[in-house]
């Protein structure tokens, strides 16, 4: 019983920690909360990471994956959740415009990211 009690306080501890790095790059500006910042962010051509909350909606999702060709990561927190993270009042969608921080936010989340995660390496360190 005990270990199971501490591997749940290590992933809820990663997921703690992936959350803050949304908030500290919303703060650096490479985050970006929202339909209509996600859009304007996708059409620079800077996205390096989509990301959307466990209840998004269809709609806003077929959006994203049509605005850009960065990977689409379905995150694990509600809207309610995400928001309240990001200092909204809700968000289903966000946009991660810095490859080291796109990185190292998948990583933290729980869960098989491993396409992505291969593809933001290649975009932190592109081969010679």
């Amino acid at each position: 019983m005990q270990r199971c009690w501490r591997g749940w306080k290590k992933a809820q501890s990663m997921t703690d920690r992936a959350l803050g790095l949304l908030g500290l790059g919303k703060r650096a500006g490479t985050v970006q909360a929202g339909e209509m910042p996600v859009q304007k962010a996708c059409r620079s051509g800077h996205v390096r990471l989509l990301a959307v909350s466990c209840d998004a909606g269809d709609h806003t999702i077929r959006s994203a994956k049509n605005w850009s060709k960065a990977p689409l990561l379905p995150l694990p927190w509600s809207k309610q959740e995400l928001g309240t993270a990001l200092g909204m009042r809700t968000c289903a969608l966000l946009a991660v415009t810095d490859a080291g921080l796109a990185l190292a936010f998948a990583e933290k989340l729980s869960g098989d990211h491993s396409e992505v995660i291969e593809r933001l390496k290649q975009a932190v360190h592109p081969t010679k």
